[in-house]
């Protein structure tokens, strides 16, 4: 993962410039550099104030700015993160014991058998809002509430800051169906210098995407990457939410994990629809992630500038 004071230079240089975007209800919302910066100080108050270092974090959650922010976080106050989607998660056995659990939306306990054992006596973050009732209790809470309270712990945080030092935690583990994969922060690091160039030579003024719902070192670095070198993005959590808003937010650039971009030729396949009229009619390059080489000579894809990154 990345140095926490890495990120915050990153978004003191960046200011008040817009940078990010996401779907709020029915409405558009659009995030300033300093608004990240606001977000990510309010999740580390919170977890200051509450003693939530060196745990053992299980992260189901897809990858979105919230979830980067969450994840930094964490791993800066030295907690170990394993990383795990909802089918990798059923087919492999942890040993440790998690103290706090990442998820994107609620009901996501009780689609997950795991989930709901661990939902009994563990503390629970969703990246969703949720309405609470008495099932929920104390022990789930929402990002939206973090930040809350974050905010309000804040002030007394910054009188003790110089009593303060984050600590990076050096390893980090994904579940695959093969088992547990570790990766260390050189990974990462190496990850991101691979990428650079490519994320570097989009225009200023262009406008990406992503669908990353995978759970891989590519998309611990594809946020960070993005307020790096300070281009306009948003996420998206499912295909759906791609294909419903492409249109609207007409990306020149598509950040896709290897799963979804043939999930996404297998629909305009069978729908006989024209891909770029699923992502967006103005997209021009395809960024993925260790998508099967065979399929690199499909059709469709040649009409796009495809850079298919590899471990």
């Amino acid at each position: 993962m990345i140095n926490i004071q890495e990120i915050k230079e990153t978004l003191k240089r960046g200011g008040s410039k817009l940078v990010y975007q996401s779907l709020d209800g029915l409405n558009w919302k659009q995030l300033t550099f300093n608004d990240i910066n606001s977000s990510l100080d309010y999740i580390t108050s919170y977890f200051r104030t509450n003693n939530i270092k060196s745990k053992n974090i299980l992260c189901c959650s897809k990858n979105c700015l919230d979830s980067f922010l969450l994840e930094s976080a964490l791993s800066n106050l030295d907690s170990k993160i394993f990383f795990a989607t909802t089918s990798t998660l059923q087919s492999i056995e942890f040993n440790e014991e998690f103290d706090l659990i990442i998820i994107d939306h609620i009901d996501q306990i009780n689609m997950s058998p795991t989930l709901k054992k661990l939902s009994l006596t563990k503390e629970f973050i969703t990246i969703q809002n949720f309405k609470r009732t008495k099932e929920t209790g104390d022990k789930i809470k929402s990002l939206q509430n973090i930040l809350k309270i974050g905010l309000l712990n804040k002030r007394d945080l910054d009188k003790k800051k110089n009593e303060f030092e984050f600590k990076l935690s050096q390893t980090y583990k994904f579940a695959s169906l093969g088992g547990l994969v570790e990766y260390t922060i050189t990974d990462f690091a190496n990850q991101l210098g691979k990428i650079r160039n490519a994320f570097g030579s989009i225009n200023v003024h262009d406008f990406s995407t992503s669908l990353y719902t995978e759970q891989d070192p590519f998309s611990k670095v594809v946020n960070f990457i993005f307020l790096l070198e300070g281009r306009k993005f948003s996420n998206n959590l499912s295909i759906d939410s791609l294909i419903k808003n492409s249109n609207e937010l007409m990306p020149k650039n598509i950040i896709i994990d290897a799963k979804n971009l043939s999930s996404m030729l297998n629909i305009s396949d069978d729908n006989d629809k024209k891909l770029n009229k699923l992502l967006g009619s103005k997209v021009e390059r395809i960024i993925t992630y260790e998508f099967d080489s065979d399929l690199n000579s499909n059709k469709i894809l040649k009409k796009f500038n495809l850079i298919n990154y590899k471990r």
